[in-house]
């Protein structure tokens, strides 16, 4: 390990994601994700994001895919302990901060970004059904070698 780098990246990543959604009931992984990003109750109101520019920190984001949901962002390295905690501290004290309000305008949020990127581009619904196909023959072919 090089101890030198002035910078380190920390990066929060969790086995939580869209393939375990019931069909017709999607969208929960993903609006956790953006929920996660908006307060907690030792931080506050978008209180990791001024923690992480108050101490150098850079690029904060996360993703949603079908297996995980991540954060990730660069901090100083004699920040990493302070930012391992802020993390924590989003995780364990979230969700008493999320009134219906603020669910109701992340819900509309995560809907516009799924017209955004899916709903209302060429070929955006391409990667849901080339999945959904590729997963039914997968299924079909364990069910023959099981049956075998």
């Amino acid at each position: 390990m090089d101890k030198s780098d002035p910078v380190v990246a920390v990066a929060l990543t969790s086995h939580v994601g869209s393939a375990r959604e019931l069909e017709g009931r999607t969208g929960f992984a993903h609006l956790f994700e953006h929920l996660l990003f908006l307060e907690s109750e030792n931080l506050g109101k978008g209180g990791l994001d001024k923690m992480s520019s108050r101490i150098g920190g850079s690029g904060a984001n996360g993703s949603t895919s079908r297996d995980r949901t991540n954060y990730f962002q660069t901090v100083p390295n004699d920040a990493l302990e302070k930012m391992i905690w802020a993390e924590a501290d989003k995780l364990g004290f979230f969700i008493n901060t999320v009134t219906e309000e603020v669910l109701a305008k992340e819900k509309q949020v995560v809907k516009n970004e799924k017209r955004q990127g899916v709903d209302n581009v060429p070929y955006g619904h391409n990667f849901s059904v080339i999945n959904k196909i590729c997963i039914q023959k997968a299924i079909l072919t364990v069910g023959k070698l099981l049956v075998l």
